[in-house]
């Protein structure tokens, strides 16, 4: 584990350094004011290879957290529909013109950590839009499921085989074909999935040979619901 950790992050952290010390050298130099294209261009790869490192360290941070039995929830009452537009509103930068369908019954309430599964929305978004064409969409839809919810992430890209269905969930792993990146982030889906007493799995191919849906569960119970409704009513008279 600790040579992969410091052969993956070594790589990781070499390529966004490189760039960010061109590009600061860059800024450096005589003639940069006075053309301000290159100086935009120079300022911009700053920023967003600084946004890499941030989310490379955050990365180790939560994998070491969930490995130590340090994360800890803060948990609250959610409206998912809700949730997930605002979850979706701040991806949008990043997704362009590329569609983003949300499919989620209203009113419902959820109890979860907002940030944490935050998280695991954006790097489930993240995942899918990596490896699609950017002229399908992505879906989230949310389901009842007796006791549960259920969060379904879809999209139409060439999907994975079957015996990588559980080993994309393990640290450091990588599906053949596919750009290689850290590959901590469906580990740490996993790790906040299971610390809100959920679980999550991978279903691929979804129709003629392509796409991969990621589900998710998280606990519900309309009683609780009906139990909270209540304690609110009580409160406002």
């Amino acid at each position: 584990m600790k040579s992969v950790l410091l052969t993956t992050v070594s790589h990781e952290l070499g390529t966004p350094l490189a760039v960010i010390k061109a590009a600061a050298t860059g800024l450096m130099a005589d003639d940069i004011s006075a053309q301000p294209e290159a100086l935009n261009d120079l300022a911009t790869s700053i920023d967003v290879e600084a946004d890499h490192l941030r989310r490379l360290v955050t990365d180790l941070l939560d994998v070491s957290r969930i490995d130590g039995g340090a994360l800890r929830l803060s948990l609250g009452w959610y409206d998912v529909a809700e949730f997930l537009h605002e979850a979706v509103a701040r991806l949008r930068p990043r997704l362009g013109e590329r569609q983003l369908l949300v499919r989620a019954p209203e009113d419902l309430l959820v109890e979860f950590d907002y940030s944490l599964i935050d998280r695991v929305i954006d790097n489930l978004v993240s995942n899918a839009v990596r490896y699609m064409p950017p002229e399908r969409p992505v879906t989230i839809e949310v389901r009842e499921a007796g006791n549960q919810i259920e969060v379904i992430v879809a999209d139409e890209g060439p999907g994975i085989p079957e015996a990588e269905l559980t080993r994309v969930f393990e640290k450091f792993h990588y599906v053949e074909g596919r750009p290689a990146g850290i590959g901590l982030g469906l580990a740490i889906c996993r790790g906040i999935i299971e610390a809100h007493n959920g679980v999550i799995w991978a279903e691929s191919p979804l129709a003629a040979g392509r796409g991969l849906a990621i589900h998710l569960t998280l606990p519900w119970s309309r009683d609780a619901v009906d139990g909270l409704a209540g304690e609110r009513t009580e409160g406002s008279e």
